[in-house]
């Protein structure tokens, strides 16, 4: 389904998990409250989704998973891409996302019940190669939620 997004209006961005699939929806905030629109279906199982993120300039929507450990992108036109493959680059269960000057920040650690490998990060990417940029790790034993 392809949607439009004004950049002049607040976008509220909704998720709804429905059987197995997720909604995202897209909704303005107006004094008039107008039904959301689905701006796309993702039905992999349990992604267990968490943080999300929209890019204005690509009209991207950025969805991470803690479970499988990656950042799924949503185009406008409702394409699904993994924007960052499970694991890649040491990314782990991905809590927060910002888009900030053309790269997605990712805060992300490893399970709360990973008492050995206790480990906090944050990921940044270029949002226009999908490249590493750079990686802030906090190793010393004690849990973080970023």
């Amino acid at each position: 389904m392809k949607v439009s997004l004004n950049l002049r209006q607040h976008l509220i961005l909704r998720l709804a998990i429905v059987s197995t699939a997720f909604y995202i929806a897209s909704s303005t905030f107006s004094m008039a409250q107008t039904a959301p629109q689905v701006a796309a279906m993702v039905f992999e199982k349990d992604i267990i989704p968490e943080g999300i993120a929209y890019d204005e300039k690509s009209k991207t929507i950025f969805l991470s998973s803690i479970h499988k450990n990656k950042i799924l992108a949503i185009t406008s036109e409702g394409f699904l891409d993994d924007f960052v493959p499970s694991g890649k680059d040491g990314i782990k269960q991905v809590l927060g996302m910002k888009v900030f000057n053309g790269q997605l920040w990712a805060c992300n650690n490893t399970a709360e019940h990973d008492t050995l490998n206790r480990e906090a990060n944050i990921h940044i990417y270029d949002l226009a190669t999908k490249k590493l940029v750079k990686r802030i790790t906090i190793k010393d034993g004690t849990p973080h939620l970023f």
